[in-house]
């Protein structure tokens, strides 16, 4: 019996052992890696994306016949447990050849619809003498095969100069579609309606340009709680961020000037991927190059664009991995996984610092192949919170598509996420959702005038709040939640402008004059009376404006005055 009981504790110990967080996860492929080899092929792998089902969608590029030498975008498809699914495009694969006139075809950044329908971006290079780049926009069916009620047969190509690169993709609420990248040195931020056409409400005619005044290229983009868009890049020496209002105007309260510069090495700073906090505060990877140092790191902004200093070092914290990082992703429990070019992931905690548990010291590299070139550019979480580095590897002789898993844990606390759902316009106060209320200990709402610095206004007992006496101009709000555990968790944030309009005289007789106006966008002006018959229309374009109401008859009316932030109802008396 007791040898027995010896060989039975090492094994249960060896289990505990392989499912420490940070090692790979043995019911993964091979001692946790998985390699899709195809004859006749070349196939490279630069983003991916989990969908709601949690089948996994690769995307790059590649070519399978072996006397073609021109590549397209490539999309594959994995199950869950890193199976290729056979059911989408041809044999769990798709390559899509944008046009003839293109040498090179390449995806960047890939995004999934909630119905299922895939989004792709990167590059198209045009045969040579005429080496330019545009952006292909594409989208795939569930199936893989290309969506033809989208643009011209699945493709919209998108050409404003001579290099013209997609790098991200996201996608808004309402379906639109956001588009990241360069554009002749320049930011280049694209928004597309679901059928492909620009949104001609955002920017010039559905594109907007940042130039920073030098080479720059927008590697990410990220869609705040309020509808606001952060753009992130780099130019020759330095990380770059700025931030849009929702129709593509530059947010000048962010950075200076709506921009924010910083080179943290002293090297050639380049930022590779972003996240937003539930909080609003911005998580950016990147990395730096010189010929003697290379070196990677993780910074953290505030949402005015000033770095955390609650963060790190200073707002930043380094990697130890020098071969370049790719991804960054934030756990539900608020820690931080990155991934690095030679299949290395790293786990953080929520301050910055390397989380001791995981790996070793926070960080795990997986020697997929023996060769020198594994380059692990993808990174998802699972539904189970064990995390997927993809990419490819080259054994010298072919390229082939290369996985790996690794087991990992989160805080065991419930983060309880509650949805501010709308603002209540009369009553200046705020409604959420309260489907987790039985776990809820308490909630705390939060206000802040620039989005960075908080203060608490209010410890309700229901799912609403109002604001006796909200800040005049802008007022973010947000909800701090702790469960009966101890967890605690943020809500989105929701931005309303509280503008005091002051009307006079009232009552009046033939001019009603009106201050506290919107001085940056022109402001509507609408008069009707308590039948809901409109009355009066003008349009107003600076803070204070008159309005002659002679021709009305003598009674109670009501001032509708429409912002680009929002709507004031105001009563008045005709005399």
């Amino acid at each position: 019996m007791k040898p027995t009981f010896i060989i039975v504790a090492f094994f249960q110990f060896s289990l505990l052992l392989n499912a420490q967080p940070g090692t790979p996860d043995s019911s993964f492929g091979l001692n946790g890696i998985v390699t899709t080899k195809l004859p006749n092929s070349y196939l490279e792998c630069y983003a991916s994306s989990k969908q709601p089902d949690g089948k996994i969608i690769l995307v790059g590029y590649g070519y399978v016949i072996k006397k073609d030498t021109s590549f397209g975008f490539l999309a594959m498809r994995y199950t869950k447990d890193g199976i290729i699914d056979s059911s989408f495009g041809n044999d769990g694969l798709t390559i899509v050849y944008v046009g003839p006139n293109y040498l090179t075809e390449q995806a960047e950044a890939v995004a999934v619809q909630p119905d299922g329908k895939i989004i792709l971006t990167g590059y198209a290079a045009e045969n040579y003498p005429k080496s330019n780049y545009d952006i292909p926009i594409i989208r795939l069916n569930p199936d893989g095969k290309p969506d033809s009620s989208f643009g011209k047969n699945g493709i919209v190509i998108a050409d404003y100069g001579a290099g013209d690169v997609g790098h991200d993709v996201i996608l808004q609420p309402d379906g639109k579609i956001i588009v990241e990248g360069a554009s002749s040195g320049y930011f280049i931020t694209l928004r597309y309606l679901n059928n492909g056409s620009l949104d001609q409400s955002f920017g010039d005619g559905g594109k907007v340009i940042t130039t920073f005044n030098g080479l720059a290229t927008g590697t990410s983009v990220a869609l705040q709680a309020d509808g606001k868009i952060v753009a992130a890049g780099y130019d020759e020496s330095q990380v770059l961020l700025t931030r849009y209002l929702p129709n593509g105007i530059t947010d000048v309260s962010f950075g200076t000037n709506g921009e924010v510069r910083n080179n943290f090495t002293k090297l050639s700073d380049k930022t590779n991927d972003m996240v937003l906090q539930t909080d609003g505060k911005i998580l950016i990877i990147g990395n730096a190059t010189s010929f003697f140092k290379d070196t990677a790191f993780l910074a953290r902004y505030n949402m005015d664009g000033s770095l955390d200093n609650s963060f790190g070092i200073n707002g930043l914290s380094k990697l130890p991995d020098t071969s370049g990082v790719a991804r960054v992703m934030l756990q539900k429990d608020g820690t931080i996984i990155t991934s690095g070019y030679g299949f290395t992931v790293s786990k953080f905690n929520s301050d910055g610092s390397p989380d001791l548990s995981f790996g070793t010291n926070g960080h795990t590299t997986t020697p997929v192949s023996e060769s020198e070139y594994n380059f692990a550019y993808g990174l998802c979480i699972q539904d189970d919170n064990k995390i997927l580095l993809t990419g490819y590897t080259n054994n010298n002789v072919l390229e082939y598509i290369s996985l790996t898993r690794y087991n990992n844990s989160v805080n065991q606390k419930q983060i309880i996420i509650t949805k501010i759902r709308r603002w209540l316009q009369r009553h200046n106060g705020i409604m959420w959702d309260n489907n987790n209320s039985s776990n809820i200990s308490s909630y705390t709402v939060q206000r802040s005038s620039d989005g960075a610095h908080w203060s608490t206004v209010g410890r309700p007992t229901a799912n609403h709040y109002n604001d006796p006496s909200p800040l005049n101009g802008a007022n973010y709000y947000r909800l701090q939640t702790t469960s009966t555990d101890g967890a605690v968790a943020y809500s989105n944030i929701i931005a309303v402008t509280n503008h005091e309009i002051k009307i006079s005289p009232n009552p009046a007789s033939n001019i009603l004059h009106i201050e506290g106006l919107s001085s940056t966008n022109k402001t509507k002006i609408t008069i009707i009376d308590f039948a809901g018959n409109i009355k009066q229309q003008a349009v107003a374009s600076s803070n204070d404006c008159n309005v002659n109401i002679a021709s009305l008859h003598p009674g109670n009316y009501l001032l509708k005055i429409e912002m680009n932030d929002g709507v004031v109802i105001k009563k008045f008396v005709k005399e």
